[in-house]
């Protein structure tokens, strides 16, 4: 998935789904992390870092 494009990324309360150009798509769970308490995703855009 690393030469793909992101089409679009969707939330909800417990996952991120990333939709890639060809229709692929990648989900994480975030309640799974969150009961471990490790981190499941982060976003960082411009000078804004998010961490779930």
């Amino acid at each position: 998935m690393i030469s793909r494009k992101v089409k679009r990324s969707e939330m909800e309360e417990w996952k991120i789904r990333l939709v890639f150009d060809n229709d692929d798509w990648l989900e994480i769970p975030l309640h799974e992390a969150d009961e471990n308490g490790i981190e499941a995703a982060m976003l960082r855009f411009d000078h804004e870092i998010l961490i779930w």
